[in-house]
């Protein structure tokens, strides 16, 4: 379809649902307009913006969203998608830049001007657009916020996680969300705030000149810093020093505020030591009645503003600088009381509101044959954007034993540096369950973890050694008589864990070590899977464990700590088991892959090894979900000649992790297929658990 408007001629088809021709062409008009004006004429004589060119860079959050929901109107959404594709294309056909180290200027002036088309056309355009509205929705938070505000948003995805880049940073160095999202949305964010600083007026009017004199020629990135700097009196190093070439963070927070008679005394702290510009407004009622701008904060530095009749001082009010924590930055002047936040309560998850205590909640149930279906009200503080201190209870009601159970944690995350040594995660952990009838098991678990990555941020290697001490209190009725083992222990618990998982070949390893005041133990285990072209799956896992010292085997349970061929006792309590304690009916048929892997039932004297094991475990898919299974051990316990041991079957992988069976054929036990009560032997693996199964629908995204 070809449009002739008064600035060119566009050849285009991208496409718009339910938006007629002729308005099309309205749209079209305006979008040249608003590029010409403030970009400036585009030197050929035809543009051609296509659906293939828009799909390669889309609107991201639009395009994630089923084609069926529209939260946007056809003409803003249509506007939006020609006017992304139209800007991109003419910066590629038109400025010579360095597409493999310079490319975040081109990234930059086309997110500022969609910043300045949204803000020009639709200053009231909400994120959510329409769905904004629809009660049960327009309660949260991420419903208020404006269209622009998704820059800083999706941007700090990346920089609360550690992993932004430097805009400077070559193109075929950048994680995929930075090269498609982040570092794109950062860039043009950068123009807006350095405008806000300088004056809009200012960096319009450098763009412009900078595409007039530079189209059709080869350019740098110094040719528009020189031009930038021609424009203004203002120092603006710190824009190209620091926010540029760095990954630094932006963090300030409003440390005290003190008052005399005609004016505020002010201080600042420069959380993060980026040496950039601060905006502080000052708000009464909600209105902007001052604001002021300061640089060279280092540290701390104290301003004097004159009283303006403010009731609250807030830097960063318009949200104009991607601030890495904007919960700090406010400070109301209405006395001691009137400064503490209100809380806010928030079923599920929502975007940060930084004026209040957000704490979200959403009602689960669970199951385990003991303590039955129990509902629970989970309460936390995590929001869509990741933050340092975490929390996480859920509080429940066994109604089939009539108490009180749930679990807990607190964490602390701290990322350290980029690359070696980047995170250390601090928690303290706990719950209360039943592990069998009128009998309770209780835990309490400080941990500490150390990871490290490599420079290259593209590589999925990880590495992680957390250290965990494991309390277990067990308590049980008196009428089913004495534990078999010590009721309450403690156990530390060392784990080195590698991995590697990539899509085609997957590299998983960790070495782990327990020490008790009974036993101490070292395990190690490897899982490895490869993607052939066929698009056959071969899995193989390598388990071996060996305990160093063992005085357990005096217990009335000696299996108790034991290493198990088939299935864990799970005595720290680690996996989601259905029924732990039961060792018949259906409940036992659930399978936990964990130590030796086993699928097969095989002889007691088999299935828990006091001094050693070793087992492999292999699979490879032969149409789809349908698998073919084999494991390969050896058993040994103290006092008897170790065992080899083996079984096989079909694995039918309906849904990875959530739902699997086992139909085991052939082990040490014969032919089993053959073999009586069959549908006994059948392992299964289901989840119910919530918090898995809501990762089922998001592991997509995160």
């Amino acid at each position: 379809m070809t449009h002739v408007t008064p600035q060119i001629t566009v050849i285009t088809d991208i496409e718009a649902f339910k938006y007629a021709d002729v308005f099309k062409g309205l749209s079209i008009n305006r979008v040249t307009e608003f590029i010409e004006n403030n970009l400036g004429k585009y030197p050929h004589r035809q543009l051609l913006v296509s659906q293939l060119d828009y799909e390669k860079n889309p609107l991201y959050g639009i395009n994630q969203l089923p084609s069926f929901i529209r939260p946007y109107e056809e003409q803003f959404q249509f506007e939006m998608k020609f006017l992304k594709t139209a800007l991109i294309n003419i910066l590629e056909e038109t400025l010579f830049l360095d597409p493999r180290k310079e490319q975040w200027l081109s990234d930059a002036i086309a997110n500022y001007l969609m910043i300045e088309y949204v803000e020009e056309f639709y200053p009231d355009q909400k994120l959510l657009g329409k769905l904004s509205k629809i009660w049960g929705v327009r309660s949260f938070n991420l419903a208020k916020m404006n269209f622009n505000e998704q820059y800083t948003f999706l941007y700090m995805l990346t920089a609360r996680t550690n992993l932004d880049q430097p805009l400077s940073t070559s193109n075929d160095s950048l994680i995929k969300f930075n090269q498609k999202i982040g570092n794109k949305y950062k860039a043009g964010l950068g123009l807006a705030y350095l405008a806000s600083y300088i004056g809009k007026d200012k960096v319009d009017k450098s763009i412009k000149t900078f595409y007039k004199h530079y189209k059709l020629s080869q350019v740098k990135t110094l040719d528009f810093e020189s031009i930038l700097k021609r424009s203004t009196n203002t120092d603006i190093d710190w824009f190209f020093k620091d926010f540029v070439t760095t990954d630094r963070k932006i963090d300030f927070k409003i440390k005290k505020v003190e008052k005399t008679e005609d004016s505020l005394k002010v201080t600042i702290k420069n959380k993060k030591g980026t040496n950039v510009p601060i905006s502080l407004f000052g708000l009464k009622n909600d209105t902007v009645v001052s604001k002021y701008w300061f640089s060279g904060i280092n540290d701390i530095k104290t301003v004097t503003i004159p009283k303006s009749g403010e009731k609250r001082l807030v830097l960063n009010y318009d949200q104009k600088i991607p601030e890495f924590n904007q919960r700090d930055n406010w400070k109301s002047l209405g006395g001691f009381f009137s400064g503490n936040k209100k809380l806010k309560f928030t079923f599920f998850r929502d975007s940060e509101n930084p004026y209040y205590n957000q704490v979200f909640y959403v009602p689960i149930l669970n199951f385990n044959i003991y303590d039955g279906w129990t509902p629970y009200m989970r309460l936390y503080n995590k929001t869509l954007l990741e933050r340092p201190f975490v929390y996480d209870f859920a509080p429940s009601y066994s109604f089939r034993e009539n108490a009180f159970v749930g679990s807990g944690r607190i964490s602390y995350r701290k990322y350290l540096s980029k690359s070696g040594l980047y995170l250390a995660n601090y928690s303290l952990g706990g719950s209360t369950y039943h592990f069998q009838e009128n009998s309770r098991y209780s835990t309490i678990t400080p941990s500490i973890t150390f990871g490290w990555r490599p420079a290259n941020l593209i590589s999925n290697k990880r590495e992680f050694l957390r250290f965990r001490y494991v309390n277990v209190l067990r308590d049980k009725a008196e009428s089913l008589g004495d534990f078999e083992t010590p009721p309450d222990y403690s156990i530390l618990n060392v784990r080195y864990t590698n991995r590697n998982p990539g899509i085609i070949n997957y590299v998983s390893w960790f070495a782990d070590a327990q020490h008790a005041s009974d036993f101490t133990k070292v395990a190690f285990e490897l899982e490895y899977r490869k993607l052939f072209e066929s698009n056959r799956q071969f899995n193989f896992r390598f388990y071996a464990g060996k305990f160093i010292r063992n005085k357990t085997t005096d217990y009335t349970d000696p299996n108790y700590y034991s290493f198990a061929l088939d299935r864990p006792t799970d005595y720290l309590f680690d996996y989601g088991y259905l029924g732990r304690s039961e060792d018949s009916g259906i409940y036992s048929q659930q399978i936990i892959i964990a130590e030796g892997g086993f699928k097969s039932f095989l002889p007691q004297e088999y299935r828990f090894a006091n001094d050693y094991l070793a087992t492999i475990n292999t699979s490879v898919n032969l149409w789809k979900w349908i698998e073919v299974y084999s494991d390969l051990g050896y058993v040994k316990n103290k006092g008897v000649n170790g065992k080899f041991v083996y079984d096989s079957g079909v694995r039918l992988n309906l849904l990875t992790d959530y739902f699997e069976l086992y139909l085991p054929v052939y082990s040490n036990n014969g032919w089993e297929v053959s073999q009586p009560n069959y549908g006994e032997k059948i392992r299964f693996i289901v989840t119910v658990s919530p918090k898995t199964l809501i990762g089922l629908f998001t592991r997509k995204w995160f």
